[in-house]
Parts: structure tokens; C-alpha cells; sequence
């Protein structure tokens, strides 16, 4: 399976924003972990992966997926905010988001 293009700006996204209250959770589809697993170590992907499995796993069958890739935003309180985003506008959902979060005291 080769890697979607999308994968490439999720990347450089955890990047940019690895010292903020960001995270970039994926949950892979396949039924087969394995597969999963390979998948992951090739396309470079670096963030939490969850195994959902197309058969009604937990999470399929709570949140269920229409398409791959689906992108859902989420803010601090669990709400999905945004969806069916990519590219700048996700950028901007991400850093919307990041300015209505409580700021940490200097130390």
C-alpha cells in the first residue's frame, strides 16, 4: 500500500506543533495489524496509531468512518470542531484552536 500524500503535511503539522497541547491520533482501518504496523514504519508516521479494524471494532463502531482519510479536529473539551479539512485550513482549524487554550504561566 503506498502512503497517502496527505501524510506528508500531517507530518510537518506534528512537527510544527510538537511543543504545544497538540496530538495527532491515527486509527487504522485495516484488520490486519501487521499490515498496520508495516504500513506505519514505511510512511514515517510518528504519532499514536490506534488498530480500529473495519469489523465493528470500538472505535469503528462508535465513531464511524465514511472515507479514508478522515480528519476530525477536536478541541480541549473532546468536540469535534472541524472536519473533512487538509492542507492550510487544517492548519488554521489547529492554530484557532491553540489560541482559545488556557496559556501556561511563564517559568
Amino acid at each position: 500500500m503506498a502512503c497517502r500524500d496527505p501524510i506528508a503535511h500531517e507530518q510537518l503539522l506534528e512537527k510544527r506543533f510538537r511543543d504545544k497541547p497538540f496530538a495527532l491520533i491515527g486509527v487504522n482501518l485495516d484488520n490486519d495489524p501487521e499490515s498496520a504496523v508495516k504500513m506505519i514504519d514505511r510512511c514515517g508516521i510518528s504519532w499514536r496509531n490506534l488498530q480500529g479494524g473495519t469489523d465493528g471494532g470500538a472505535i469503528q463502531s462508535r465513531w464511524p468512518v465514511p472515507h479514508i482519510p478522515a480528519i476530525y479536529v477536536l478541541d480541549r473539551n473532546g468536540i469535534i470542531r472541524y472536519t473533512r479539512i487538509s492542507g492550510a485550513h487544517l492548519d488554521n482549524a489547529v492554530e484557532t484552536l491553540l489560541a482559545e487554550a488556557p496559556k501556561r504561566p511563564a517559568t
